[in-house]
């Protein structure tokens, strides 16, 4: 993607951050705050993200080996579950703007169905 670029990322459940908490992104982001206010776990989400996405396996919703290590989603969940609870995880997503040649991507993708495509993806024609 041209020109991507990313301006915002929503946590949720994770660590410190109990409710969904968007937090937006500029050209230049100081990330400040007192002892235990999330800036490590901010940092923590998008470090989890680019692991996770770096080897992607659709049997685990997030690889927790790697940079940011834990041995259970207990560990990143916010107010550490009891041992045994289900544990429903952090939600995690993020924002971005890019540009895009639709014709260039089409192009690439062999001229997929539009009328299948925008099945599959959920957005509408």
């Amino acid at each position: 993607m041209k020109n991507a670029r990313l301006t915002s990322i929503t946590v949720e459940n994770m660590k410190s951050f109990k409710e969904k908490t968007k937090i937006p992104f500029a050209p230049l982001t100081v990330i400040v705050g007192r002892n235990n206010s999330g800036k490590s776990t901010l940092i923590q989400s998008l470090l989890l993200l680019k692991q996770t996405l770096g080897d992607s396996r659709h049997d685990i919703p997030l690889k927790l080996e790697g940079m940011v290590e834990a041995f259970n989603l207990r560990e990143i969940t916010f107010g550490w579950p009891p041992a045994g609870a289900e544990v429903p995880g952090p939600i995690l997503a993020l924002g971005w703007t890019s540009q895009v040649n639709v014709e260039e991507a089409f192009t690439k993708a062999h001229w997929p169905d539009p009328a299948n495509l925008a099945k599959l993806s959920g957005i509408e024609k």
